[in-house]
């Protein structure tokens, strides 16, 4: 058996879904579409396109330019070339004006954009004249529907017409696929955020012109410091409040040879640079335009390529914008920094002030370096350093360890071989509160424009221990239900004038404004539960209330004060609501006291006790062994070396209630209060 040989010549084919495959996005997407058959108007050398697009679906799409046109051979030339290189077979630039022979650079590169009307289609008509040789082709371009094509689409010329003085190109199809119910208005938008204005570039969309951006007289230039990219790099800023009007780009605009690339964001090169959703993204945009690039984009114009030389661009860009963002919005950024310091006062202030220096430092350089950075994830960094710097105090122990001398850490090693280092961090940090609470009320009872609401009332409602050793129970507790009964004494009272108060965010106070003749207190009640030895230590009643009323600072106390007090007392046991064997002990407290008032009065289980604030404030410096004047001087150093580390960073922590200007002593305080919560 003999092997015959044949010679079989193979036709390749195209299936029918070639072309959405070759062109992508462009025939795909109307909105793509209709930015690249404008981009071919603009390769034509036109100076003037119409565009008509439909109000539905079966109607016409007409896009019509008086740009170079083609001849009947450049038309077949061109059309049948399927993957047309325009760079090999036209030169890089065409000819705008004949007159004054001004040029243009082309987008195409390789004939993609002439397949855009497929995208609403499958037939479309074009009408076609060249400038130097006026003869008008009409043909017909039909999309191929089966798989064993051999061409993608069939060309049909209609017809020829030498007789002609028009030029330019002109298509029209029948829209039945892809229609978008674009009005007039979003046309307009579309074309306009992807185009910079050329003032030989016209376009009319329905008998509207589209009006582009002039960048040289709404933007101002930034500087490129880069060297390899200087003056062909060039960045300029938008500011909406400055032009007096919002623009349609948000973000980072990229643009080739007065086109847009890809669409503009605040994305950068490895992180974004600027949250969208912030003011000052709202209010700038940048315009990068970088005409190097242009054979680094992908055909569809939708980003650039992945290339060495692009990445160096972006860099450097990017590098410009964040430069030129970092001075613009160094307020909003002060601002962001303060909430996240705000967010945090909590674990902040119980931190000791070098480090909270620190940490404020850190919060300006993430939103410095990281300006997209949102306020949520600031907030939750702050959180974490704070609860890094905690851990810190192991390394400072070891630091002071190391600065002891030998008869130092022979008391400390005496101190923890009696005391647990817990028991031993008690003590102290409760002494610490004291001294620190006993130094406050100094500076504030003798003042006259003392709030003794806002300002004394909390400081004595954490410092009953000061009137003796008996008020270091825990047991005693505030009792609203007996502080009305002294409320609505005072109502009373003062019926005619309305003045007695309960605020709202100190319901365990009772507040007298002063007013005309009325001086001004703020009472408070705190009371102890009586027990039954003979039945199972039963709660039975209550064993001894302690009322406290507080003169606003300045104020003298006189007989009638002392007779107020008892009026209190006695309220209480007509009240029903306190037995007869209860102690009532009632502390007015002043900054003076009358001649002769100064004694104490006892009527059966009432007592009431007139006292000046400096004669408790002396009774709680002997209660904690009077060191407080001694401390000051420690307290003085830890100021004074904070002081001189001080910078932006503090000011941060102070608008932020972070740092208030008498820190040490206010932020104990805080501290205290957090901790017995």
């Amino acid at each position: 058996m003999t092997q015959t040989e044949l010679n079989l010549e193979l036709t390749p084919t195209f299936s029918s879904n070639f072309l959405y495959k070759h062109a992508g996005r462009i025939i795909q997407r109307s909105d793509f579409a209709i930015i690249e058959l404008v981009a071919n108007c603009w390769d034509a050398g036109a100076r003037n396109v119409k565009i008509q697009y439909p109000s539905h679906e079966d109607d016409f799409l007409v896009i019509e330019d008086d740009g170079i046109g083609m001849t009947e051979d450049e038309f077949k030339f061109r059309w049948n070339d399927i993957n047309y290189e325009r760079l090999k077979h036209q030169v890089r630039e065409v000819v705008v004006s004949e007159d004054t022979q001004r040029k243009r650079t082309v987008f195409g590169k390789n004939g993609v954009g002439r397949h855009a009307v497929f995208c609403f289609t499958d037939e479309y008509h074009i009408e076609t004249s060249n400038r130097n040789s006026p003869s008008l082709t009409k043909a017909l371009v039909t999309i191929s529907k089966t798989d064993t094509s051999r061409s993608p689409f069939n060309i049909e010329i209609v017809s020829r017409n030498k007789d002609t003085t028009w030029h330019g190109t002109k298509i029209y199809g029948k829209v039945s696929r892809n229609f978008t119910d674009y009005n007039t208005e979003k046309i307009i938008d579309l074309i306009s955020l992807k185009f910079i204005a050329d003032p030989e570039f016209q376009i009319i969309v329905n008998g509207r012109k589209v009006a582009f951006e002039n960048l040289d007289s709404i933007s101002e230039r930034i500087l490129v410091e880069d060297e390899e990219f200087h003056g062909a790099l060039s960045i300029s800023r938008i500011d909406t409040q400055t032009v007096g009007r919002t623009t349609q780009q948000t973000g980072i605009a990229w643009w080739v040879n007065k086109r847009l690339v890809g669409k503009s964001s605040w994305d950068g090169y490895e992180h974004s640079i600027l949250d969208g959703r912030r003011a000052s993204a709202k209010r700038y945009s940048y315009i990068v335009q970088a005409d190097f690039l242009e054979d680094f984009i992908q055909q569809d114009w939708s980003d650039f390529t992945d290339d060495q030389q692009v990445n160096k661009a972006k860099k450097v860009a990017y590098s410009a914008i964040e430069k030129d963002l970092s001075i613009l919005t160094k307020d909003e950024k002060k601002e962001k920094v303060k909430a996240a310091l705000s967010a945090n006062s909590g674990n902040v202030r119980k931190l000791p002030p070098m480090s909270k220096i620190q940490i404020a430092k850190f919060a300006e350089q993430v939103s410095d370096k990281c300006p997209s950075v949102k306020q949520g994830d600031l907030n939750s960094l702050i959180e974490i350093l704070a609860n890094l710097e905690k851990t810190r105090t192991g390394y400072s122990l070891l630091e002071k360890l190391a600065k002891c001398s030998i008869d130092d850490l022979s008391d400390l090693d005496d101190i923890l071989g009696k005391w647990s280092v817990y028991d031993a961090k008690q003590v102290l940090d409760e002494l610490r509160f004291r001294l620190l609470l006993i130094g406050e009320l100094e500076k504030l009872v003798d003042v006259k424009t003392t709030d003794e609401l806002h300002q004394l009332q909390p400081l004595f409602q954490k410092g009953l221990w000061m009137f003796g050793p008996k008020f270091e129970s825990i047991e005693f507790t505030s009792n609203r239900s007996l502080l009305n009964v002294i409320k609505n004494l005072l109502d009373k009272k003062y019926q005619n004038v309305g003045l007695v108060s309960e605020p709202r965010r100190r319901p365990d106070f009772v507040v007298i404004p002063s007013q005309k003749s009325i001086e001004g207190s703020s009472i408070s009640l705190y009371c102890r539960d009586a027990y039954n030895s003979d039945n199972d230590n039963e709660v039975q009643g209550l064993e001894e209330i302690i009322i406290i009323e507080l003169k606003r600072g300045g104020f003298e106390i006189s007989k009638q004060e002392k007779r107020q007090a008892e009026d209190y007392a006695k309220e209480l046991l007509d009240s029903g609501k306190v037995s007869d064997s209860t102690k009532i002990i009632c502390y007015v407290l002043g900054s003076k006291i009358r001649k002769n008032e100064h004694h104490s009065s006892k009527e059966g289980n009432i007592t009431i006790y007139p006292e000046t604030y400096q004669t408790v404030l002396s009774k709680a410096h002997a209660r904690t062994f009077r060191l407080y004047k001694k401390l000051q001087s420690f307290e003085e150093n830890e100021n004074s070396l904070a002081d001189e580390n001080s910078t932006d960073a503090e000011q941060l922590l102070r608008e932020s209630n972070n740092l208030s200007e008498n820190s040490l002593l206010t932020e104990e305080m805080q501290w205290h209060t957090d901790l017995s919560s």
